[in-house]
């Protein structure tokens, strides 16, 4: 999930045209880096930081006493923990000069929980570079992945978790939607298990960024992991690549055919939240803010109300009122 709009501001008004920072000066001191050697590369969910190499490294923080942080340490935990399988390279956070993996460091900006991990081999597909045969494998990672996870501190359904003021509604569309999550099979999900989290090559798949990583069904991971398959904010549907995805999955790991009929309940969830979650809009819209931010402004409104209007059909498909979900945003 994306950090709200003013901290990534912040961040990248202290990046200096060599895309240096202090901040990142500050945090990359943890493991013994020279300061300037750490150069901004984006801000999203978290700061994101090159550290020139070979392999290259990759410094990565967010404020630390946040929502953000929690996650940001139970997918460092997860990946540090993850067991050895073979066809899966796993990101594992460097241990900083103290011996802790994901350490929190006082910076100008105040404290940061951060951590460093080295590059993942191979190569960066997207949908449009995906082969039915890079399908297939990619399903087959996310079977073994599931299928090898350690059980992570969590009694809660991934979907449910800090909801906040999204429970009610929440609840709602999770009652008409008859939704049979507690029949499924609960696991140790990525949550975010999309093509820009993975890296291909001959060895196998490469896995990184743990942060969305919770506890819930197959399902919903896979839910979560083929947005783009299934057409999310405008895209085009791809249906003969979302099929070859579930034979890589069932070539390695069980899927029932209900679980497969769930996908598209959890999908609506998916869209539930992201539908009203304006906390990332945190400043609103000024016009003195800069162009970019005025430009991801309005392009997390685009995406909030491509979702509203997906779940209010899918409500209305059935009969019942949406007026529920005609909120301020």
């Amino acid at each position: 999930m994306m950090m709200p709009l003013s901290e990534i501001r912040r961040i990248k008004e202290s990046v200096d045209p060599e895309w240096r920072s202090t901040v990142a000066d500050d945090v990359a001191s943890a493991w013994g880096l020279d300061p300037g050697t750490a150069r901004w590369w984006r801000s999203s969910a978290s700061h994101v930081f090159v550290v020139p190499g070979a392999p290259r490294r990759f410094l990565r923080f967010v404020p630390a006493d946040t929502e953000a942080a929690r996650r940001f340490r139970q997918g460092a935990e997860l990946a540090t923990d993850f067991p050895h399988v073979d066809g899966l390279w796993v990101a594992r956070p460097l241990p900083s000069g103290s011996g802790d993996r994901v350490p929190t460091v006082d910076t100008s900006f105040g404290p940061m929980s951060a951590m460093l991990v080295e590059e993942a081999p191979g190569i960066t597909l997207d949908v449009q570079s995906l082969t039915p045969a890079r399908a297939r494998e990619w399903g087959q990672a996310l079977a073994r992945f599931h299928a090898a996870a350690p059980r992570i501190d969590s009694t809660e359904p991934h979907i449910y978790s800090d909801e906040g003021l999204l429970a009610g509604p929440l609840a709602h569309l999770h009652g008409l939607l008859g939704s049979s999550e507690p029949t499924h099979r609960q696991m140790t999900m990525h949550g975010d298990f999309e093509l820009d989290n993975l890296r291909f090559s001959d060895a196998g798949v490469a896995i990184f960024d743990f942060d969305e990583s919770g506890y819930g069904p197959a399902a919903c991971d896979i839910a979560l992991a083929t947005r783009a398959l299934h057409g999310e904010e405008g895209a085009d549907p791809e249906p003969e690549l979302y099929a070859e995805f579930l034979i890589g999955y069932r070539s390695q790991n069980g899927f029932t055919e209900e679980e497969e009929a769930a996908v598209e309940t959890y999908s609506l969830h998916h869209s539930a939240r992201r539908a009203q979650d304006c906390s990332i809009l945190d400043e609103g819209f000024r016009p003195s803010d800069p162009l970019w931010q005025q430009e991801l402004h309005d392009e997390i409104l685009a995406g909030n109300a491509w979702h509203r209007s997906k779940v209010m059909s899918a409500v209305r498909e059935l009969g019942h009122d949406a007026d529920f979900f005609e909120l301020e945003h």
